[in-house]
């Protein structure tokens, strides 16, 4: 149940040992050396160290979040609601869907990934009101086909294309994220599986 995160730190170890047998061996036997090399170095490093320390380091994040979510579970939410697409932008979210995974793996249902999925709801919220509202055809254009992906759990179009432009549509969409979050704690909606978008 904890080889998500061991497997992407043991990647993330293997690049740089690649791109330095890449710049240190001969071209001529490099495309078959470098991946051997880098597998005979890096396999049993993942799993006599980096593994399992990723794993202690993933295990202890994941019940830090679980108990935060325990513990003060309206400010949690409304905290995790309202960052989430800030996460997004930065590509971080994927980390904590890790953590998910861990969760029901292990049979525990979740609030992460139940607050994110809401979360995908005030983000095209703002772009449906957006496309309902504006004048500007070209803002029509993006907004619509951004509002159907985000109907899936993809919101980047609408972020990077349509509401982080307009940087207080973002934010608004952020303030509504809160709310989701906090709605998701108080009414304790929880995520049992993992089902596609």
């Amino acid at each position: 149940t904890s080889s998500f995160l061991p497997v992407i730190a043991v990647v993330a170890a293997a690049v740089p040992l690649a791109k330095a047998f890449r710049k240190i061996l001969p071209k001529a036997v490099s495309n078959f050396l470098t991946p051997a090399l880098t597998l005979l170095i890096v396999i049993p490093l993942g799993y006599t160290i980096i593994g399992p320390v990723v794993a202690m380091i993933g295990s202890f994040a994941n019940d830090g979040i679980t108990a935060l979510m325990h513990t003060v579970p309206l400010i949690a939410g409304a905290v995790f609601g309202g960052l989430y697409q800030v996460m997004v932008l930065f590509g971080v979210h994927s980390a904590l869907t890790s953590f998910s995974f861990m969760n029901l793996l292990e049979g525990n249902p979740d609030y992460i990934m139940a607050i994110g999925c809401l979360v995908c709801f005030s983000q095209i919220g703002v772009v449906l009101a957006m496309y309902l509202k504006s004048k500007d055809e070209d803002l029509k254009a993006l907004a619509l086909p951004s509002f159907i992906s985000g109907i899936f759990g993809v919101t980047e179009p609408a972020i990077y294309g349509v509401t982080l432009p307009r940087i207080k549509m973002f934010i608004l969409s952020c303030v509504g994220g809160a709310v989701c979050g906090a709605f998701v704690m108080l009414t304790k909606t929880q995520m049992y599986s993992f089902s596609g978008l």
